[in-house]
């Protein structure tokens, strides 16, 4: 028997050998649906729709505030339909706010990115050491609260806070879908930011 609550969430993502479980779509339990949710999920589609129409209508700095503004729906779409889920905010892998949910304050988002960045370099470093592969997720379990920091595209990495309760495997699976929906953009930014940083050089 499992003693401490937060210790259980840990247990489901081990499988008999102690390695971590693949994520597998959740029953619909940890989902919280609430008035309004249908339009931010057809917001949700129309924001994946003008994404894949990006690159063909819009260049430079209209481009980036466009896929700016439609993390962040993103982002607020997450906080708002998975229970527990506090905030959201993706960063790149030097600790800079590219999007962020709404409700996070500034200093707040700077705060929790940086502590991201750091938890994902230092997971980065012992898979290189330990040739364990790329680091997917890291989990940091406090006594009131989770966080997450997934991988997200190349060069950036997608945060999430929760409350302690939340459903783990629940705020994994969204995470991914999350990821695999933005994720080839967010590394475009990237690289985008990238040749402009040289062009001033």
């Amino acid at each position: 028997m499992v003693e401490h609550a937060g210790r259980m969430h840990t247990a489901r993502l081990l499988d008999s050998a102690g390695r971590p479980r693949r994520c597998s779509p959740p029953d619909g339990h940890g989902a919280k649906r609430r008035p309004g949710s249908g339009q931010a999920l057809a917001r949700t589609e129309a924001v994946r729709e003008a994404y894949a129409r990006c690159g063909e209508r819009m260049s430079g700095e209209d481009e980036r505030m466009a896929l700016d503004r439609g993390l962040d729906w993103l982002l607020d779409d997450l906080t708002g339909r998975v229970e527990h889920v506090r905030h959201a905010l993706v960063l790149s892998n030097d600790g800079l706010v590219t999007g962020a949910s709404t409700g996070l304050a500034r200093e707040d988002a700077e705060h929790l990115a940086a502590v991201s960045s750091g938890l994902h370099s230092l997971a980065r470093g012992s898979g290189r050491h330990f040739r364990a592969g790329r680091a997917r997720q890291t989990m940091v379990e406090f006594d009131e609260a989770l966080l997450f920091v997934t991988a997200a595209g190349e060069g950036s990495c997608l945060c999430v806070l929760s409350a302690a309760e939340a459903d783990v495997g629940q705020v994994a699976y969204e995470m991914t879908l999350l990821v695999n929906r933005v994720g080839e953009h967010l590394g475009v930014a990237m690289r985008n930011d990238g040749a402009e940083g040289q062009d001033l050089l």
